[in-house]
């Protein structure tokens, strides 16, 4: 992908600081020139956006078209983007169209998961029979090996990213490479009659430490250059494994065209 252009910082010096000229020079010539003709260029180094991290977290979720899926979404995506804020200035990626009637998967999607810090997924009993949210988490777990490979397996041991979040259903029944995860989340009280989420403290607390969680990540991301290179434009979904499928669920529809 290669850089974008660095950023600049301009450090001027002051009126006769071994520049050779006087004030009267100074008074005939343009402050724009002035400056320009005492800029020291310091490169500093790229922001994480430069980075082809553009999204501090990809949100997977089934389609849902009732009020609990939609309202929990929303709102679990609101509180988390506040949470993040002061952490850091790139926002959540949500693919805001599988929220409505008639949803068709897109391809495209593969690319924003790539230029994502981590996951968050939204569990629920069905997301494992649905095809796309399969291939959302084995495309992450993918990312998740290439950037374990590049930054070494320390920086990366046990902050794994794919963060579940428990909507419906039991933690216990997770595959075991969420259920590990030391921000397993259980949200399993939320539903249509609770208070918002940002209202209500036990939820902003978890919600909390997985923004403080996703800030540790970017951290540990930005010393390490060599996530640079990675050509997320270009990147495609992982095949689904077994280990990401319970023995006991069969996919309801294809992956094209699926509607959960």
């Amino acid at each position: 992908m290669g850089y974008a252009p660095r950023t600049i910082i301009a450090r001027v010096r002051p009126v006769g600081c071994h520049t050779g000229q006087g004030p009267e020079k100074v008074r005939n010539a343009t402050l724009l020139d002035y400056l320009t003709d005492r800029v020291e260029k310091i490169p500093i180094k790229p922001a994480m956006i430069e980075m082809g991290i553009k999204n501090a977290c990809f949100i997977s979720y089934c389609h849902g078209e009732g009020r609990l899926m939609n309202r929990f979404v929303e709102e679990f995506k609101e509180a988390l983007s506040s949470s993040i804020e002061p952490y850091l200035d790139i926002k959540i990626f949500i693919d805001h169209e599988r929220l409505g009637p008639g949803y068709r998967y897109n391809d495209a999607l593969a690319q924003a998961i790539c230029e994502s810090l981590c996951m968050v997924s939204i569990v629920v009993p069905k997301y494992f029979k649905h095809d796309y949210c399969l291939q959302e988490v084995v495309t992450m777990e993918k990312i998740q090996k290439i950037r374990t490979k590049k930054i070494g397996q320390p920086a990366l041991e046990n902050r794994g990213l794919i963060i579940p979040v428990v909507l419906r259903g039991e933690v216990e029944n997770l595959p075991e490479k969420m259920k590990k995860h030391i921000h397993c989340c259980n949200f399993s009280k939320f539903n249509t009659s609770s208070p918002k989420i940002c209202e209500t403290g036990s939820f902003v607390d978890k919600i909390d430490e997985i923004a403080k969680y996703i800030y540790e990540l970017h951290e540990i991301f930005i010393k390490d250059n060599s996530i640079l290179s990675f050509n997320c434009e270009r990147f495609k979904f992982a095949k689904v494994n077994e280990t990401w499928q319970p023995k006991d669920t069969t996919p309801l529809s294809p992956f094209h065209g699926a509607r959960c």
